[in-house]
């Protein structure tokens, strides 16, 4: 059975100096055999490692969304593939004679 992931589960936690980040809980996903006559099919994945009372809640009730998952992280390069260089070092502009301080 195979499923896309449609989206990320979030949640909110502050911290102790008031600021607020968002905590990754875990994904929503569809399968891709999934029949829509019966229903939207939606499987949610949860991280095991979340402890919700450490969450923002209200009531006793923690809130969540869920948002477009994020795209691939960029490619880092690897030792053989060093970050590429620029052909010539750029041309300085300016007056050559004018010192800073």
């Amino acid at each position: 059975m195979a499923t896309r992931k449609i989206g990320d589960i979030v949640a909110t936690k502050t911290s102790a100096n008031g600021f607020r980040k968002y905590v990754s809980l875990g994904s929503l996903l569809k399968p891709d055999s999934n029949d829509d006559s019966k229903g939207p099919g939606f499987v949610i994945v949860l991280d095991t490692h979340i402890n919700l009372a450490g969450l923002d809640q209200r009531d006793g009730t923690v809130f969540c969304s869920v948002y477009h998952p994020k795209s691939a992280a960029p490619a880092v390069p690897s030792a053989d593939k060093p970050f590429p260089r620029p052909s010539r070092p750029p041309e300085f502009v300016g007056d050559e004679d004018d010192i800073p301080f």
